[in-house]
């Protein structure tokens, strides 16, 4: 491990949000090893973890990753520049490109790990044409991919066309039955 005082390694750990030394020193020394890595990109690096705030040893390793993977992809965008022209600048593009995409599959790696891998959608504005259709409401998918509309005291009330027969909402059990039965009625009255 590269030398540090106690106050700097204190300093470190609580920036970190991690307490653990047994972790903190050998992340620590990682980072000071890394390809290109030293004076400048190791404070770099840490900043970096620093800033994304990790919750846990997982998220700061993932920091620690991100910072070396941007530092190489800017190291291969410089060589882009000075090898224009020869035939090292299509593999600096090649490898720029790359780690870029690597440091974009983290970041969303990340986003993945800190909300569970669910994804909530909002919508803000709703805009309906003539004889179109909306459902206001807040829609959120769960892991098996349904969708399920919760319904709030709050919220505005669904939109209807006066032309159509009001649809069943999901767990009014009595319309959804009915809905069926006119829907396989129909089916069976079609040739």
């Amino acid at each position: 491990m590269t030398h540090m005082d106690y106050l700097e390694f204190a300093s470190l750990m609580e920036s970190f949000g991690i307490t653990d030394r047994r972790f903190i020193a050998p992340l620590y020394s990682q980072l000071s090893e890394a390809d290109g890595f030293g004076g400048d990109g190791l404070e770099f690096g840490a900043a970096v973890i620093k800033g994304i705030k990790p919750n846990d040893q997982l998220e700061a390793m993932l920091g620690a990753q991100m910072a070396v993977m941007h530092w190489a992809a800017m190291k291969y965008m410089r060589q882009v520049g000075a090898s224009r022209g020869t035939e090292n600048q299509e593999l600096a593009v090649a490898t720029a490109t790359k780690l870029a995409r690597t440091f974009t599959g983290q970041m969303e790696t990340l986003k993945r790990y800190r909300t569970g891998g669910e994804q909530k959608v909002t919508v803000q504005h709703v805009s309906v044409n003539e004889g179109g259709h909306a459902i206001l409401g807040h829609v959120t998918h769960t892991k098996s991919r349904m969708p399920v509309l919760k319904n709030s005291k709050d919220e505005m009330p669904a939109l209807t066309d006066s032309r159509q027969a009001a649809m069943p909402m999901m767990g009014d059990l009595g319309r959804e039955k009915q809905a069926w039965l006119e829907y396989a009625a129909r089916k069976k009255s079609s040739p």
